[in-house]
């Protein structure tokens, strides 16, 4: 959320980046016909299946196996939290 209309910005996207967050966008319009009723309307880009915020601390534990998984150099918390938000204010 913006404090004031002045700090309402528009930002630049790479193709692929645009690309991907739409492709989230429609994923989550699928979440939100299968949740129905039960669906939590946030605002956020990236949610739980039900709309609701992803806890931090789920999100710390699916990222470390995929990291694990996938043999890629781990990253600080905060880069992946600040990303996040940067997807999140962005759809």
């Amino acid at each position: 959320m913006v404090k004031t209309r002045a700090g309402n910005r528009s930002l630049p996207l790479l193709g692929i980046v645009r690309e991907a967050l739409e492709i989230q966008r429609d994923g989550q319009k699928i979440l939100k016909g299968e949740a129905g009723e039960s669906w939590v309307d946030t605002g956020l880009g990236f949610t739980t299946k039900s709309g609701r915020p992803i806890e931090p601390r789920n999100l710390a534990r699916s990222f470390a196996r995929i990291v694990q998984k996938n043999e890629l150099r781990p990253i600080r918390a905060h880069g992946r939290v600040t990303a996040q938000e940067a997807w999140s204010r962005a759809t």
